[in-house]
């Protein structure tokens, strides 16, 4: 038999180059998992972060449109007593 560019006759031999492959092949299915697991860790927490940074951002187009809201009311408040006073002078 020929396994890999190997001339293997003997059955022992093919077994231990299968169990050798097989385990390699198991090792390499571990690391692959964990660098699954790490990258599926790692993408939920950049969600997470992502979700936080959208929820922050709608906090501040809230308290922005508040400011904005409290500054027109002043605005048009401190306009309306000066027209006031202009009026009471006339």
């Amino acid at each position: 038999a020929d396994l890999d560019g190997m001339d293997i006759t003997l059955p022992e031999d093919r077994i231990k180059y299968l169990e050798s492959h097989t385990q390699a092949l198991e090792l390499q299915l571990v690391y692959r998992t964990e660098q699954t697991s790490n990258a599926v860790a790692e993408c939920d927490a950049l969600r997470e972060k992502l979700t936080e940074a959208t929820q922050k951002c709608e906090d501040e187009k809230k308290l922005s449109m508040e400011v904005m809201r409290a500054m027109t009311r002043q605005y048009k408040g401190m306009q309306e007593d000066l027209l006031n006073k202009i009026n009471e002078r006339e």
